[in-house]
C-alpha cells in the first residue's frame, strides 16, 4: 500500500492520529524511500529474537526489498547490534564503507 493510501484511508476513518496508524505510515514511507534508493545498501540485523522487536525474517524482508542491498548478520546481538555488539558492527560497517572508497 503507499503511504498517501493509507493516509486517506485513515482521514476517512477518523483515526488519522492512532499511533497504530502513524506507525504503520511511518513503515510505508521509510520502505518506499528505500525502495527507490540507488546503488548499495548495507544493513545490520541482530541474530537473536529475544527482544521480540526487530526479527531476522524482518531484516531480510527490508533486504528483499531494497534492489542491490545485502544483509549483516551479528551475532551476540538482537534488536539494537551497534550497542550490543559494537566492534562487530563497525567492522562490518568499515567493510562495507572501504569496499566502496576504491
Amino acid at each position: 500500500m503507499r503511504p498517501d493510501t493509507l493516509r486517506e484511508l485513515a482521514e476517512a476513518n477518523g483515526v488519522e492520529n492512532e499511533p497504530h496508524i502513524k506507525d504503520a505510515l511511518a513503515t510505508l514511507v521509510i520502505h518506499s524511500t528505500m525502495c527507490k534508493a540507488a546503488g548499495e545498501a548495507a544493513m545490520a540485523n541482530g541474530q537473536q529474537n529475544e527482544d521480540g522487536i526487530v526479527t531476522p525474517a524482518y531484516g531480510e524482508g527490508w533486504r528483499q526489498a531494497i534492489p542491490g542491498a545485502r544483509m549483516e548478520t551479528i551475532p551476540g546481538a538482537g534488536h539494537f547490534p551497534h550497542w550490543e555488539q559494537p566492534e562487530a558492527f563497525v567492522q562490518r560497517l568499515s567493510a562495507f564503507v572501504d569496499g566502496h572508497n576504491d
